[in-house]
Formats: structure tokens, sequence, C-alpha cells
């Protein structure tokens, strides 16, 4: 996930991977291919910069305001499994988001002045979140 709103590439040695190595490389080039152009021409939000936080994330929202990308990086991962929440910008305060992996429906307001839930139990996890803005027949 690091790699993909930039410039995807891999350092490594593909002869030594293994058949499930394969497929989770296979899996990220098909996503970056469907999602790639999208996030090079949508505009970012810094919310979380690593230093000031012990984690970052990175919010990208399509040109036509449809999809919205959160990238979460965790730098430092706390046993307790810490959660912090990560607040969202520049949405449509009265629409409806789906999260694409979950079908979990979050309103406007509550991404913008409560967030989504960031797990910080791990050092160096990162995930993508696909949001989602709902038409009113969606809703």
């Amino acid at each position: 996930m690091t790699a993909l709103p930039g410039q995807l590439g891999y350092e490594l040695d593909l002869c030594k991977l293994s058949e499930a190595e394969i497929e989770d490389t296979a899996e990220q080039i098909k996503l970056y291919k469907k999602i790639g152009n999208d996030i090079h021409t949508a505009d970012l939000y810094r919310i979380a910069v690593p230093g000031e936080n012990e984690y970052a994330a990175n919010e990208f929202i399509s040109r036509d305001g449809k999809t919205v990308y959160l990238f979460t990086y965790v730098l430092h991962g706390r046993p307790e499994n810490d959660i912090k929440a990560v607040r969202l910008l520049d949405l449509d305060e009265n629409a409806v988001y789906a999260d694409k992996e979950s079908g979990k429906k979050y309103s406007g307001s509550i991404l913008l002045n409560v967030g989504l839930p960031l797990k910080c139990d791990s050092d160096y996890s990162s995930r993508l979140i696909i949001l989602e803005k709902l038409t009113a027949e969606e809703m």
C-alpha cells in the first residue's frame, strides 16, 4: 500500500516469491491499474504526518467527488490495540459514503467530525479504505 499513491514498484526477486506472494502481488498490481489514474488526478489531503503522529494518513478525493481513497500507515504500533479516529476532510457533510470492502455506510458529517477508526497495533502496517459517495437511490 505504501507505494500505491505514487509510482507502484517492487524491490524484490520475483523468482523467490511463494505462490501466495505471487497472488498477492498480482492483486496489488490489478488494484493499482484500477485506481492509479484516479489517485494521480485526485485532490490530496495530508491528514496526519509522521513526526507529529504515530501514524500517517493521506486522503485522495477523485475529481468528480464520488470516490474517497484513505491510505493509512501505522509507524509505531501499540500492543494495547490503541485505536485512533481519522477525521476526513472536504467531504459533503449531507452525503452518505459506503466502504467498498465492508459495505458499511457513514454520513459525511460523521466522517468529518468523528472519523474512521484506525487500529494502531502493529508497526508498519498499512491500509487502504475506499469510500463511494452514494446517490439518493443507493441510500
